[in-house]
């Protein structure tokens, strides 16, 4: 895989994130402008703390607000994007190729209003249950992202970038094809219920660290500081991905400064080892 082709790659996806933001903002301007969603209101755990129920909402309370500040920093997940996309675009670097690809999935997460329109205009269940495959397919496409990214850090060729991104995202369609919906009630983050949670949490969980431990090993093999701190940058950022994942309010504030952390790291750390920008 060429550098022109994965820079097209990425341009082509950025793209797309922006048509999706744009639809997200479109959906909550129409929920601030009117009636909330059918089973919104009616839904008090609709969003959670993690993996855990938060508490009913107190009566009044304003649900939009989550929604805001979660667009608000696909606003600025774009807006990181985009910077390293202009000022990275000729560095044959595969870690800020398979990072730029974390970052960019982010914004399509927001696919999962789609639910609540889904809901509000009686639609067929069926569709939410393929919108909630979706959005965990690019959920772990992004978490494979970071995995792949501590991958060739490790030395593997960079030959095999085409095939281990083919790879990996066909992985990531099937596991989140096979994954157990429950279609009787939306739960966490505007998406229905899984009726087995827990694979997936310990699957997820498992790439993560290993993506961590990918750039540990490579600190260590070429006793290379910098390697060190792009597993503190990998770590940030997946811990980021984690709460920004639930639209709880809190979370999303603190998902949202873990990846800023994370992006100024990687992209400083990355610019170091490689001597190259622009």
């Amino acid at each position: 895989m060429t550098l022109t082709s994965r820079r097209l790659l990425v341009r082509i996806l950025y793209l797309l994130a922006l048509i999706v933001t744009a639809l997200y903002a479109a959906a909550v301007w129409g929920w601030l402008a009117g009636e909330p969603a059918v089973g919104v209101s009616a839904a008090p755990d609709v969003l959670q703390v993690w993996w855990l129920p938060r508490l009913p909402a107190p009566p009044g309370s304003a649900f939009p607000v989550p929604l805001l500040v979660h667009l608000a920093w696909n606003a600025g997940i774009l807006l990181a994007g985009g910077a390293l996309l202009f000022y990275f675009r000729r560095s044959p670097s595969p870690e800020i190729f398979f990072f730029q690809l974390f970052l960019i999935t982010q914004p399509f997460l927001a696919l999962r209003a789609g639910n609540l329109v889904l809901l509000e205009r009686g639609v067929s269940a069926m569709y939410g249950i393929l919108v909630t495959r979706a959005v965990w397919g690019l959920r772990l496409f992004s978490v494979g992202s970071l995995l792949m990214a501590g991958l060739f850090s490790t030395g593997v060729s960079f030959q095999k970038f085409g095939s281990v991104l083919a790879a990996y995202t066909l992985a990531a369609l099937g596991v989140a094809s096979l994954l157990p919906v429950d279609a009787t009630s939306l739960g966490s983050g505007m998406l229905y219920r899984l009726s087995s949670p827990w694979p997936i949490i310990l699957f997820t969980m498992t790439l993560q660290m290993l993506a961590v431990l990918n750039f540990v090993f490579s600190a260590y093999t070429r006793s290379s500081r910098p390697h060190l701190s792009l597993a503190l940058a990998t770590l940030l950022a997946a811990a980021g991905g984690e709460a920004l994942f639930f639209l709880g309010l809190p979370e999303a504030v603190f998902g949202g400064a873990l990846l800023v952390s994370a992006i100024i790291l990687y992209a400083r750390t990355v610019y170091r080892l490689y001597l190259w920008i622009g």
